[in-house]
């Protein structure tokens, strides 16, 4: 059992920004001859084997709500004192809780996203794709992320919380700018801290005007609900609203991130396009492919409770452990041929979307939203191609987004 904590140089570290474009040749690397490394990006330990990960999410040592205690003491006393009203607002995220905790709000949560709600949406959803086809349909050119991936997922999800389409823009300034907390610890300043503090009190009024709106005149959407379970004495007002800034930041921003990664990977590889226009069919698997390619989110971290093994690497008490989904999801040992994008790939057990208590609550939603949008853009856009086969992706730690997704073909 090893217990050393030579940190990787930053210059091989896949997490580095210097990686940015391809990481994944370097999780093969760091893989076969240091699978679990100490980062010094994030002063921790990182898993990049598979088991390792799947077995590290399952472990109730290692805890989701002592991230945020580790993100925050990385800060100097007076950031963490600027820090606090974000981090009182966005510290009870689902995400960060354990249980008992966790599993009280993880159960308010789900009520929003059980199959009969999902096949509802399933025809608002096809409606707004069509809808924002027929406006690009007669150009002969887009963007699809601009005008497609990023307006379907963020469109749906302003609907679900019962808030004005119009303000939608606005909705996806506050998530990007609530994207840093993630982070906060390595890239917290007084810029950043006030930028991200603007950001939750801007969108945390804006949500009061909802919530106090639906008391007044419940409409039975997302809001509704979780004020129906405040009422019941399962929530506090705090996090009422903390969980539906969850939801806007989870609801779009990764559904987008993948849609996009996989739209540009099924057109890089026209085998897999022609063989998905072939076979509609095939677009749960296609979105799974996509899911487990290119994971909109790299990793999620945890600190251990107390001293554990894993993967035979000894774990300290008060340690940050990394469960790289990026790494994970190309391991060989998993996923034969895993550089291969194979929308046919089956089991595709991929960590995407977590594993275990934390699995991601919206994952039904994501799926239904990149099946309509596969076989929609494919459909009615004839002669699909990239005008770049260089991915243009966002300069930004955590997301794996691309920032524009250029592509051409024939007008109708």
């Amino acid at each position: 059992m090893s217990t050393s904590a030579v940190p990787l140089p930053a210059a091989s570290d896949p997490f580095s920004p210097t990686m940015l474009a391809d990481p994944y040749a370097q999780f093969h690397r760091v893989r076969a001859t240091n699978p679990i490394y100490w980062s010094q990006f994030f002063g921790g330990w990182v898993l990049t084997r598979y088991a390792d990960v799947k077995a590290a999410l399952l472990d109730q040592r290692l805890s989701a709500a002592l991230t945020r205690e580790f993100q925050t003491m990385q800060l100097s006393d007076d950031l963490r004192r600027q820090l606090a009203p974000a981090n009182e607002m966005l510290g009870r995220w689902v995400v960060f809780q354990d249980n008992p905790d966790h599993r009280r709000l993880r159960h308010v949560l789900v009520t929003a996203f059980t199959p009969r709600i999902m096949e509802q949406l399933r025809q608002r959803i096809q409606t707004l794709a069509d809808e924002l086809i027929d406006a690009i349909q007669g150009r002969g050119e887009a963007d699809l992320v601009a005008d497609f991936t990023l307006p379907l997922p963020l469109i749906l999800i302003t609907e679900l919380l019962g808030a004005s389409v119009s303000d939608a823009k606005l909705f996806q300034h506050w998530a990007r700018a609530i994207t840093m907390y993630f982070a906060i610890g390595s890239i917290g300043n007084a810029e950043t801290i006030a930028v991200l503090n603007e950001a939750v009190e801007q969108m945390a009024d804006y949500l009061r005007q909802i919530v106090d709106d639906r008391r007044r005149n419940p409409r039975g959407d997302l809001i509704s609900n979780l004020i129906a379970e405040q009422e019941a004495g399962q929530l506090s007002e705090i996090e009422l609203l903390s969980q539906c800034m969850i939801v806007l930041q989870g609801g779009h921003e990764s559904t987008t991130d993948t849609m996009s990664s996989g739209l540009f990977h099924l057109l890089r590889n026209p085998d897999q396009y022609r063989l998905l226009r072939e076979q509609p069919e095939l677009a749960a698997s296609a979105v799974e492919e996509s899911l487990r390619y290119e994971p909109a989110f790299t990793m999620v971290t945890r600190v251990a409770t107390e001293d554990l093994e894993l993967g035979g690497q000894l774990i300290q008490a008060g340690q940050q452990v990394v469960c790289a989904f990026g790494a994970a999801n190309h391991d060989p040992a998993q996923f034969p041929d895993p550089d291969r994008f194979d929308i046919t790939r089956r089991p595709n057990p991929h960590l995407t979307f977590s594993h275990g208590p934390h699995f991601c609550i919206g994952a039904a939603l994501a799926r239904l939203q990149g099946q309509i949008a596969f076989n929609t853009v494919l459909r009615r856009l004839p002669d699909l191609k990239l005008v770049s086969e260089i991915p243009a992706w966002r300069q930004v730690w955590g997301p794996r987004s691309l920032e524009t997704l250029p592509v051409t073909f024939t007008a109708v």
